[in-house]
């Protein structure tokens, strides 16, 4: 179950530690959300977070970031995890983006 607390008590200490390759996502001029990403292994990125506030969302804000990263990392296997309730799924389906596996919570899935 989601615990509000927790949530952002882990956002705070995972937002700490990749600070320094974490983007801004600005449309003009103010911040309305923000990507991390990094390289795993030799061959595979993890998009780690995209995040656009709510009401920027639907907009294709977070569609043209994420083909942004695929097309510069298209020579990579893409990986990321999702929360399963997130409606974002369909977009990276739509991405080419597949479930590979799933915990309990999430899914896991490649392109």
């Amino acid at each position: 179950a989601w615990n509000e607390e927790q949530q952002r008590s882990f956002f705070a200490d995972f937002i700490k530690k990749v600070q320094d390759s974490l983007l801004i996502i600005e449309h003009e001029g103010e911040a309305i959300g923000l990507y991390h990403g990094n390289l795993m292994n030799h061959n595979t990125y993890e998009i780690g977070n995209i995040i656009v506030i709510p009401s920027y969302q639907g907009n294709g804000i977070g569609s043209d970031i994420l083909m942004q990263v695929i097309q510069k990392n298209s020579r990579l296997k893409m990986h990321l995890q999702v929360f399963k309730e997130n409606p974002a799924i369909t977009l990276y389906k739509r991405l080419g983006f597949s479930v590979v596996d799933e915990t309990q919570t999430h899914y896991i899935m490649e392109r």
